[in-house]
């Protein structure tokens, strides 16, 4: 069986994970930082939440790697994409998920955006 490549894109990006805790100023806590380069693809789809809540997906991040290896799951955060000089978006992390081979070491991360 063949290994896929990873299709890379040009789209510089910087992610922030947030955990579940709130700083002493009411902030959420950042449990990790990255910055690199991802494919963006984006779409125009409306869901509902588990509340019954419409929900605007703007499109999904695929990048490299593992973007934060030390946190163990990814349910929220905060995305900034840089789709050129003159345009960046920030968008919210709605959904994520790791593709791990067999060996378990993970090929690429999936971050849906809303």
């Amino acid at each position: 069986m063949k290994n896929l490549s990873f299709v890379r894109g040009k789209i510089p990006c910087e992610i922030a994970v947030f955990s579940s805790g709130i700083c002493e100023d009411g902030n959420a806590v950042v449990a990790a930082e990255f910055r690199g380069e991802g494919f963006f693809q984006e779409s125009g789809k409306e869901i509902m939440d588990s509340d019954g809540r419409r929900v605007k997906l703007a499109g999904r991040l695929l990048i490299e790697g593992d973007i934060a290896p030390e946190v163990g799951f990814i349910g929220s955060g905060e995305v900034r994409i840089e789709l050129d000089e003159n345009h960046t978006r920030t968008l919210r992390i709605y959904e994520a998920s790791r593709a791990r081979g067999l060996n378990g070491a993970v090929s690429h991360t999936v971050v849906g955006l809303c």
